[in-house]
């Protein structure tokens, strides 16, 4: 089933274009990398996906209704500090309202999606907790974890490993993947292209607003689109938990 679907898809930033005629679709069971320098226009792509920007073309979430969109997508922005002295369990209901759910209004399988997205983010312990009094990580989790109690199809996660300790990203990535094995989807920015390699299914390299390569992490991430793109040169190896690949220097 596809979840995604980008056609022709220009979004633009003060009244100019930013992203360029996008094409792009992600079906279930996709754990898809979208990569790029800064300024790639990875944040507008996905903001002009879910119809938080103005655009043109085609873009199939943004044809539906916002309570339709909050069920059938998830999306984790970049801004990720917690404004509201509430719990860390409460925070984490709050991904149910799309389903007439809530802080204090959870029935059986409300329950049960939001101890589902506290255990899959390691956050059961903190349940109780102040989400304002958590470390910045730990708070990045929290809201990784209302999203995931949101239980939507597709999950748009942007730059969600930043911050994150090495331990945190490799469980965050290990959960995207447990997503896409139960038929689910994920589009996630990363600018880690060593993590994005070993735990994407597939990978989107964007520049200048543009996509320029779509494919597998061999292919996308060729010597050549790596001194064009990010201007880098890189090392790379093959080991059982998947490729290494680390920048050495520049170009």
């Amino acid at each position: 089933m596809t979840l995604l679907v980008l056609e022709a898809l220009t979004v633009l930033r003060a009244g100019r274009p930013a992203v360029h005629a996008a094409t792009l679709a992600v079906g279930a069971g996709e754990v898809v990398g979208l990569l790029g320098p800064n300024g790639a226009g990875k944040t507008t792509l996905l903001m002009g996906a879910l119809g938080l920007l103005p655009a043109r073309g085609h873009a199939n979430l943004r044809a539906l209704a916002p309570a339709a969109r909050a069920r059938a997508v998830a999306f984790l922005p970049q801004g990720r500090a917690v404004a509201w002295p509430v719990t860390v369990g409460d925070l984490v209901a709050l991904g149910r309202l799309p389903h007439g759910g809530g802080p204090g209004r959870l029935a059986p399988a409300d329950r049960a999606a939001v101890d589902r997205a506290l255990a899959a983010t390691g956050l059961a312990p903190l349940a109780g907790r102040i989400a304002t009094r958590l470390s910045g990580g730990e708070q990045a989790r929290a809201l990784m974890a209302r999203a995931l109690a949101q239980e939507a199809p597709l999950l748009l996660a942007d730059e969600p490993a930043a911050g994150l300790d090495p331990a945190a990203q490799l469980g965050l990535l290990a959960s995207f993947r447990g997503l896409a094995a139960a038929g689910r989807a994920v589009v996630v920015t990363l600018h880690d292209l060593g993590l994005a390699a070993r735990a994407c299914t597939r990978l989107v390299l964007m520049h200048e607003g543009r996509i320029r390569a779509d494919g597998a992490a061999a292919a996308v991430l060729s010597e050549a689109r790596l001194a064009e793109v990010f201007g880098i040169r890189a090392f790379r190896a093959a080991t059982a938990d998947g490729p290494i690949l680390q920048p050495v220097g520049v170009v």
